[in-house]
């Protein structure tokens, strides 16, 4: 399915479901999937996205960082963290 996207494509989906998996945190938004769903589309795009980069790859590595970053926070609890760090991903 993602391999007929276009980079464009693959960033918007990428921050939809990056966007789709703060509000799962909110335990009354049960209707936006399941954290690991989220988790696993954000997986899936950002693979993707990566092997289309031809211009700033140097923001590989520090995006995956936040990424794990991100996804450790929300798996230890600590939501407020986990989101403040997805949302700067989605603004940068």
């Amino acid at each position: 399915m993602t391999g007929t996207m276009n980079l464009r494509e693959l960033l918007d989906c990428f921050f939809g479901s990056l966007l789709l998996c703060v509000a799962s945190m909110n335990p009354k938004s049960m209707h936006y999937g399941s954290y690991e769903e989220q988790k696993s589309n954000i997986q899936r795009y950002w693979a993707e996205i990566k092997l289309k980069l031809k211009r700033d790859t140097d923001r590989i590595a520090p995006i995956e960082a936040m990424l794990s970053e991100a996804f450790a926070a929300f798996e230890s609890g600590r939501r407020d963290k986990g989101i403040d760090i997805a949302m700067s991903l989605w603004v940068s």
